[in-house]
């Protein structure tokens, strides 16, 4: 049986720890607080303004390789944002959807694709066309 316990048994007062096991057993906290109290307080206040400076110039540095590294992606996630903005838009106007089908099976699919090359080649002419106008307005 333990010593603490036969001595519960008896009546008698167990043995106190020795001074010398609990002095070297101290808190973590209590440690850290000495510690702090040993230093000036401006010490610790420049420590830390200094810890602060230093994130912040890390952070501006993982900014800025964040934007070089993601220049190759800049044409991907352009074209993600549209595809986005006109899947929002056909949300917020759903009859064009229906209208855009209703076209496609009433008419015939190779006459919309004649007009969406003829719209398209219109809308080229009018892109080289307008800066020739606009000289000759001058």
């Amino acid at each position: 049986m333990p010593a603490a316990l036969q001595s519960a048994l008896a009546g008698t007062a167990p043995e106190p720890f020795s001074s010398s096991s609990t002095a070297s057993f101290e808190p973590r906290r209590a440690q850290t607080k000495h510690a702090l109290q040993s230093v000036p307080r401006t010490d610790i206040e420049r420590t830390r303004a200094d810890r602060k400076r230093q994130l912040i110039l890390k952070g501006r540095l993982l900014r800025a390789h964040l934007m070089h590294a993601s220049q190759p992606l800049a044409g991907t996630l352009t074209t993600g944002e549209s595809a986005f903005k006109i899947a929002s838009r056909i949300r917020q106007h759903p009859e064009w959807l229906a209208a855009g089908l209703a076209a496609v099976l009433l008419l015939q699919p190779r006459r919309i694709s004649g007009w969406l090359r003829d719209a398209r080649h219109g809308l080229r002419m009018s892109q080289q066309l307008l800066p020739l106008l606009s000289v000759l307005r001058r």
